[in-house]
């Protein structure tokens, strides 16, 4: 693969962007191939450098963020061109729930959006840099802070509830954290990029 960058996991389905190879690859879950759609552009079904990627249940539908164009483009599940969320400045990672449509967008904030891709609110404006967040069981924003090697817990309504971590080669310490996931009993999973890609649990 080139340059994997985001992940999501649908039924049966894995759906991978390829960053550098400008294309959203979609996989069975033993690893087969089944698919892909993108080339460079700026056109429909094309990308720019595409990074975060999540599958609605509800709406049947794949969000893809198209990084470099300035967009998050929406597909359908048979990979034909839906329709784009636009003017949303680079944005690099992307969570969906049943309602709406979280979009972090890169060194600024995380912006939500309804299905209708109106915006609704505006969480958090110019944080530091941070690549990836996820969404635990209370859909609360568990976010990555890159350059200050720290994890954020925020409320849906964007108020910091917890804040752990710091530079460092021990326990509750990170270099270079770069992808955090909840599991089924809200545990935290961090790996951080520059330690061995060391994998710490919460």
């Amino acid at each position: 693969m080139n340059a994997p960058f985001g992940i999501s996991i649908c039924h049966d389905k894995v759906y991978i962007t390829q960053c550098s190879a400008h294309s959203l690859n979609v996989y069975s879950t033993d690893g087969g191939y089944i698919n892909s759609v993108g080339t460079r552009g700026e056109n429909e079904l094309e990308f720019l450098f595409p990074t975060g990627v999540d599958v609605s249940n509800s709406f049947h539908r794949i969000y893809i963020c198209d990084n470099n164009n300035n967009r998050v483009q929406c597909f359908n599940l048979n990979l034909t061109f839906n329709s784009y969320i636009s003017e949303v400045f680079k944005p690099i990672d992307i969570k969906l729930t049943s309602q709406d449509i979280f979009i972090m967008t890169q060194r600024s904030s995380i912006r939500i959006y309804d299905y209708s891709h109106i915006l609704t609110r505006v969480l958090i404006d110019q944080m530091d840099e941070s690549y990836h967040f996820c969404l635990d069981g209370r859909y609360n924003i568990l976010l990555i802070e890159y350059t200050n090697n720290c994890v954020i817990i925020l409320s849906n309504s964007g108020d910091q509830l917890h804040k752990f971590g710091k530079t460092g080669e021990g326990i509750n310490e990170f270099i270079s954290p770069a992808g955090i996931v909840t599991d089924t009993k809200n545990r935290i999973i961090v790996v951080s990029q520059n330690r061995d890609y060391c994998i710490q649990m919460f």
